[in-house]
C-alpha cells in the first residue's frame, strides 16, 4: 500500500475522531477529552488498530522521549516528554514510515518547532528525530488485544460513525 493511500485513510480517522470530540462523545474519563494534547499513546493503539483492521502489516507502537538540555537524563525529568505514534516497519530502518496523527499537540511549544502538522505519514522528520527511541520502547503491533475498554469504546464509535 503506498503512503498516499495510508495518508488518506488516517486523515479520515482523525477527521472522525475530531468529530466526535467536537460533538462532546468524549467524557471528562476519557483519555480523548483534550484530544489531541495528552492521548498520543491510546490515538497510537487506535491507528494501529484501525491500520490492522484495513490489512496493513509490519506496525510498531513507538514512544519516544525528550529530555531537556541539561546534560543528565537520568537525574532531571524536569521537562521530560514522551511521544508515540506507529511505525509501518522497523522504526529503526530509515524507510520506515512513521503514521501520527497527534503531533500537532505540540503546536504551541517552540522546544518542538512548534510543530503543526495534524496528519503526518513519512520518513522520520526533524519533530520526530527530537524524541529518543531505544529498543526497550518499540513493539511490534498486531492489534488490539487487551485494552481499556473506555478507549475501545471511543474507537468503535469512530471508526463506525
Amino acid at each position: 500500500m503506498d503512503i498516499s493511500c495510508i495518508k488518506q485513510m488516517v486523515s479520515n480517522f482523525r477527521e472522525a475522531i475530531e468529530k466526535a470530540y467536537d460533538a462532546g462523545d468524549f467524557d471528562s474519563e476519557s483519555p480523548m477529552k483534550r484530544f489531541p494534547q495528552g492521548c498520543c499513546g491510546d490515538v497510537a493503539v487506535l491507528v494501529g488498530e484501525y491500520l490492522v483492521n484495513k490489512g496493513i502489516r509490519n506496525l510498531w507502537y513507538v514512544c519516544g522521549n525528550h529530555y531537556p538540555d541539561t546534560g543528565d537524563k537520568e537525574d532531571d525529568y524536569e521537562g521530560f516528554q514522551s511521544h508515540a505514534w506507529i511505525s509501518v516497519g522497523d522504526p529503526f530502518d530509515s524507510k520506515s514510515l512513521i503514521v501520527d496523527i497527534t503531533g500537532d499537540q505540540f503546536k504551541f511549544n517552540s522546544e518542538y518547532g512548534n510543530y503543526n502538522v495534524p496528519v503526518f505519514v513519512g520518513t522520520k522528520d526533524y519533530f520526530h528525530s527530537l524524541f529518543e527511541v531505544e529498543d526497550r520502547d518499540c513493539h511490534r503491533f498486531y492489534g488490539i488485544e487487551e485494552y481499556d475498554q473506555r478507549v475501545v469504546s471511543a474507537f468503535c464509535y469512530t471508526v463506525h460513525n
